[in-house]
């Protein structure tokens, strides 16, 4: 019995330590004053005779409605995206009309005969387009004539220059025939050294200048000899050459064996188309006893002017 005793007193003990928790739990310990006061002792109904009618109904927590609003969607964060850039319409280019062509044309001919072709190409009597800026007076202040293009004759001696540039006012254009003796090309005397087309002062789109015909055969001395001294008077021959229109002037220079020097050469008034001239006194500036060099300068009009392959040497010797 007094173990059975001990085990009910155990049991009793552990259910009033229950209620006491679930007391605190529920509704709070009481503090020490209230215990003082009432002393009353919380324990199980059914040892407090108390029923669960007289029972004081626990406050309940009102229920918080839930929404079911079912929340909308988050709204997207709109990206603007720029515009793909069109580019404006460009107008359709205009074709550029080809220049209107222009030439400068004209015949070399040997003894009345058409060249063959090729002649113009290296190593051969060059045909030369040559321009000068500042021609005034028939000549070219500046003297320096600028290459500007080659030509090659064709068939019938032709030669032609296709669309050289415009001239500006006071220039001018001049076709040269150059045949050697200078570095490039030694060149032969079977032609003249040197022709020269008139000069083109004016010149456009569209334009298309003959210079004529060139005259190249060259030509010959007779007398007096190569680098012979006399005394004068003295005639000088040579053979005219085969066009009639031709008309000669006898010249003279100083320091033979520069060409350049022919430039300013001394000479006569027209000889017309002839073949001989008597020197009977040295020219103004020339004196006896000393050598000078002499050749036939040719103008043949429109067509132009040259000189000869060579020039001679001559000695003026006092009168015996």
């Amino acid at each position: 019995m007094a173990r059975e005793s001990r085990g009910v007193i155990i049991v009793v003990a552990v259910l009033v330590a229950a209620v006491v928790v679930l007391g605190g739990v529920a509704g709070g310990l009481p503090d020490a004053a209230s215990q003082e006061e009432g002393g009353t002792l919380f324990l199980p109904l059914a040892w407090n005779d108390a029923s669960r009618a007289n029972l004081e109904p626990i406050a309940t927590a009102e229920a918080t409605e839930v929404s079911t609003e079912v929340p909308s969607a988050t709204a997207t964060q709109t990206v603007s995206v720029p515009p793909t850039y069109t580019p404006l319409p460009t107008a359709t280019p205009t074709a550029t009309p080809p220049p209107v062509p222009s030439y400068i044309r004209g015949v070399i001919k040997a003894e009345g005969e058409p060249l063959p072709p090729g002649y113009g190409a290296p190593f051969s009597p060059q045909i030369e387009l040559r321009l000068c800026e500042g021609f005034s007076e028939h000549e070219c202040v500046s003297d320096e004539w600028e290459v500007m293009d080659h030509a090659v004759t064709t068939d019938g001696g032709r030669f032609v220059f296709e669309n050289p540039l415009p001239l500006e006012d006071g220039d001018a254009y001049q076709v040269w025939w150059r045949n050697g003796r200078d570095e490039d090309y030694e060149g032969v005397d079977l032609f003249l050294h040197r022709w020269w087309s008139r000069p083109i002062t004016s010149f456009g789109p569209g334009d298309d200048v003959d210079v004529g015909v060139f005259e190249v055969a060259d030509l010959k001395y007779r007398a007096i000899c190569h680098d012979c001294a006399q005394s004068l008077p003295i005639v000088f021959k040579w053979d005219a050459r085969k066009n009639k229109a031709e008309q000669y002037y006898w010249s003279l220079f100083k320091g033979c064996g520069n060409l350049e020097n022919r430039y300013g050469a001394y000479r006569t008034k027209s000889l017309g188309h002839a073949s001989e001239y008597e020197l009977t006194a040295p020219p103004p500036g020339f004196r006896l006893n000393e050598k000078y060099c002499w050749y036939i300068f040719i103008e043949d009009g429109e067509n132009g002017t040259g000189w000869p392959y060579h020039d001679w040497r001559v000695t003026f010797l006092p009168t015996p």
